[in-house]
């Protein structure tokens, strides 16, 4: 409730019952400055004003009328949301480049290891006609001399129960929190360093991973392998579309049976694919990390400087061309 954003995109759509449309009759305002404005707690004050209900609180369209804007000059708009956009732009650059990063160590992994068979519950490759099965349309090989299979459970290490549950957590803090929702909270204190992996254990199944001092949730399974973490994390990527179907049980609220997960067999490298699809990784999700701690502070700085902007207690410089 509350959230803000502009649709750029020029072709019909529709909107849902919850949400408002706003359009420009004139270019008084700029877009973007609106946008952040209605973003600021200035402006959220006015949309919140007269907001109605208890159990699931809505904003009124009279709120949403009777929103008043900062009447700045149109100049002074697009310095204040320029500013911000270059904040914001730098955070989705960051995005992207994490979502780029992972999926080349997803292709990385899947041609690696999923061109070979797979163990069966006896840790052996299973075996098709001429040794060799279909696996999306191509052909695998037999496991190569040095590799194994080996039983999930003999890897996994299994981190600390934690107990702190959700509600215990905060939107800043020092330290990235881990949940079984989509977003990642913040807490002052962190439970596990390196690499590690974070199952949901109830509700919808759902993995994520995180290099560096982080903490988690009482309804999140943190797990890592030591040197196989990373094998680990992709594995359990490409189970994922089937991880209900194979690893979740329950007549209501269905749940993560660790057990089962414990049983099934992964293929290991011998140690010198091991070490070069790790020292990738490695490389990777540090990367990654950096990337994460930079949006945290740009999203800092963004939040403090945006009711600054607003309210006038920041203003811009003129510069002197000589």
């Amino acid at each position: 409730m509350g959230e803000v954003g502009i649709f750029y995109h020029n072709y019909d759509c529709h909107l849902a019952s919850n949400i408002a449309k706003i359009e420009l009759i004139d270019d008084y305002f700029d877009i973007e400055y609106l946008k952040y404005y209605l973003q600021s707690p200035i402006g959220q004050g006015y949309l919140f004003q007269a907001k109605q209900g208890s159990a699931q609180p809505n904003i009124t369209m009279e709120s949403i009328r009777n929103t008043n804007v900062i009447d700045y000059p149109l100049n002074k708009q697009k310095k204040i949301a320029n500013l911000l956009k270059k904040i914001d732009d730098k955070i989705q650059n960051n995005i992207k480049m994490n979502a780029e990063l992972e999926l080349m160590a997803k292709t990385l992994y899947d041609y690696w290891f999923l061109q070979f068979e797979f163990p069966n519950e006896e840790g052996k490759p299973y075996k098709s006609s001429g040794g060799k099965m279909v696996y999306n349309k191509e052909l695998k090989r037999e496991i190569p001399e040095g590799w194994k299979g080996r039983r999930i459970g003999d890897i996994l290490i299994e981190a600390d129960k934690s107990k702190v549950q959700v509600n215990g957590a905060q939107e800043k803090g020092q330290y990235p929190f881990f949940t079984s929702g989509e977003s990642i909270l913040s807490f002052d204190d962190f439970f596990v360093d390196s690499f590690n992996i974070f199952l949901n254990t109830g509700g919808n199944p759902d993995i994520k991973a995180y290099m560096g001092k982080c903490a988690y949730s009482t309804d999140t399974w943190c797990v890592s392998a030591k040197e196989y973490s990373y094998v680990l994390y992709y594995y359990f990527l490409k189970l994922m579309p089937q991880f209900e179907q194979l690893f979740f049980a329950g007549s209501g609220l269905k749940h993560l049976q660790k057990d089962v997960l414990k049983n099934i067999y992964i293929l290991l490298p011998d140690d010198k694919v091991l070490n070069l699809f790790n020292d990738y990784c490695v490389s990777s999700w540090r990367k990654i990390a950096n990337c994460l701690i930079q949006n945290k502070e740009l999203s800092s700085l963004r939040d403090f400087l945006l009711p600054l902007l607003m309210n006038g207690q920041v203003t811009f410089k003129e510069q002197k061309h000589e």
